[in-house]
C-alpha cells in the first residue's frame, strides 16, 4: 500500500468509518426510552440504537401507542408493545418472546387492572411529554397451567408525535368519577336490518357497560327515554368475577355478575358529516341483588359514532 493509500485510510477513519460500535452507557441514555425488567434482567430500549434496540411511539385516536424491540447478538431477545388511553387506562400490553417461538404474553381479558398496573401516569398533550411506570403479570393462555411473564418498567417520551384519527372514537364524560368509565375497548353489533343494536364498552378494571337499543342509535329520534332492566332501550352493567387469563375476549356468562340498572337516556343530536355520530347523555343507577345502589352516575355525556 503506497503513502497516498495510507493517508486516505487514515482520513476515512478520522471521519468515523473505522470507529467500532460502542454500547451507550446508562448515564448517556436520552430522555425518550422504555426500561423493562423481565426474568430478573433489566434492559433499556431507546430510539435508533443500531444492533441492540429500538423504541418508538405516537398518539392516535385518544390512545398512546408505544413499542420497543431488544435484539442483542446474544441473550434475551423480545418485543414489547404498550397502549394506554390519554387518562392512563390500560388498553394493551404484549410481550413477544423471540427466543421462545415468538410466544405472545398479554394482559388479562376484562380485568387487566387486577394483575397489571400503570402508576405515576403523566401526559402533557401540548408538549407531547409522557411518563409512567408499569408492573404486573402477562398471560400466554387461558388455562391455569399456561405460562406467565412478570414484567415491570417505565416509559418516558419527549415530543410524542400525534397522528390524525381516521374514525370517531367514543366519548364518555362525567363529573362523577366511576370505575364504569375506565373504558378501553368498545364494539357494536345489531341484526342485519339494524334492529336490536348493542354498544359494548369494556373497562380495564373488570366492568362491561352495554347500551341496548331497539335500533341503531343514529335511527333513534331525539328525546328522553326512561329505562330499567326490562325496557327494550336500556343500559346493563356487569362485573367480571372469573380467573385472570388471556383468551382473546371469549365471553362466558358464568364469569360475570349482573346489576339491575335504571335511569334516563337522552338523545340530543344526530351529527352527520365526515364523522357522523350521536350526541346524548344518560343517568345510571346500578343495584346489587339486595337492592343497594353500588354505582350512581347522575349524568354522563356521550358521543358514539354511527355505523
Amino acid at each position: 500500500m503506497n503513502f497516498l493509500s495510507h493517508l486516505c485510510l487514515i482520513f476515512v477513519c478520522l471521519l468515523g468509518a473505522c470507529t467500532p460500535f460502542r454500547e451507550i452507557q446508562p448515564e448517556e441514555i436520552p430522555d425518550t426510552f422504555i426500561e423493562t425488567t423481565v426474568d430478573n434482567e433489566t434492559v433499556v430500549m431507546y430510539q435508533n440504537q443500531p444492533y441492540t434496540s429500538n423504541f418508538g411511539g405516537h398518539e392516535n385516536c385518544n390512545t398512546l401507542h408505544f413499542g420497543g424491540s431488544y435484539y442483542p447478538k446474544v441473550g434475551k431477545s423480545f418485543m414489547l408493545y404498550l397502549d394506554v388511553t390519554k387518562e392512563g387506562y390500560i388498553k394493551r400490553v404484549t410481550y413477544v418472546d423471540a427466543k421462545d417461538g415468538s410466544k405472545n404474553y398479554n394482559i388479562a381479558d376484562f380485568d387487566a387492572l387486577e394483575t397489571f398496573q400503570i402508576r405515576n401516569f403523566e401526559y402533557d398533550q401540548s408538549k407531547g411529554e409522557v411518563y409512567f411506570e408499569f408492573e404486573g403479570t402477562l398471560f400466554y393462555g387461558a388455562t391455569p397451567t399456561s405460562p406467565t411473564k412478570y414484567i415491570k418498567g417505565k416509559v418516558q417520551y419527549k415530543n410524542l408525535p400525534s397522528i390524525a384519527c381516521g374514525f370517531f372514537p367514543r366519548e364518555f364524560v362525567s363529573a362523577t368519577p366511576s370505575p364504569l368509565l375506565r373504558i378501553t375497548f368498545g364494539q357494536a353489533r345489531s341484526n342485519t336490518d339494524g334492529t336490536n343494536a348493542k354498544y359494548f364498552n369494556y373497562t380495564d378494571n373488570g366492568y362491561s357497560m352495554i347500551i341496548h337499543c331497539p335500533q341503531k342509535l343514529q335511527n333513534m329520534p331525539t328525546g328522553v327515554y326512561a329505562y330499567n332492566t326490562n325496557t327494550p332501550f336500556r343500559i346493563t352493567v356487569q362485573k367480571y368475577i372469573g380467573t385472570p387469563k388471556y383468551s382473546t375476549l371469549y365471553f362466558r356468562e358464568s364469569e360475570w355478575i349482573s346489576y339491575d340498572c335504571e335511569g334516563e337516556m337522552s338523545i340530543l343530536q344526530q351529527v352527520t358529516g365526515t364523522f357522523s355520530h350521536t350526541v346524548g347523555k344518560f343517568s345510571l343507577r346500578a343495584k346489587d341483588e339486595n337492592g343497594n345502589i353500588v354505582h350512581n352516575l347522575p349524568q354522563v355525556d356521550f358521543k358514539i359514532a354511527h355505523w
